[in-house]
């Protein structure tokens, strides 16, 4: 269980910093773990790990600022 939970962290991170679904988000980790010949898991847990470091100064304020409007809004959105 906490295997999938790193891999979907990850692979949200991926899905946000390269606007991908789900799916291709998934593939992208999957493909890169076998070019390196990391098992999957290894390879989320490593991008997970390193995700608080990295930061995207570029793009923090306006990210946190939409994803804010978001939750304000998110319960009057249709679905």
């Amino acid at each position: 269980m906490a295997a999938r939970a790193v891999i979907e962290q990850a692979k949200g991170a991926v899905m946000l910093v390269y606007g991908l679904d789900a799916d291709e988000a998934f593939t992208m980790l999957r493909v890169r773990s076998q070019e390196t010949n990391t098992k999957l898991r290894v390879l989320a847990a490593k991008v997970a790990a390193e995700l608080p470091s990295i930061g995207v100064p570029a793009v923090t304020g306006e990210l946190r600022s939409r994803v804010n409007r978001l939750l304000a809004t998110a319960h009057e959105r249709p679905l």
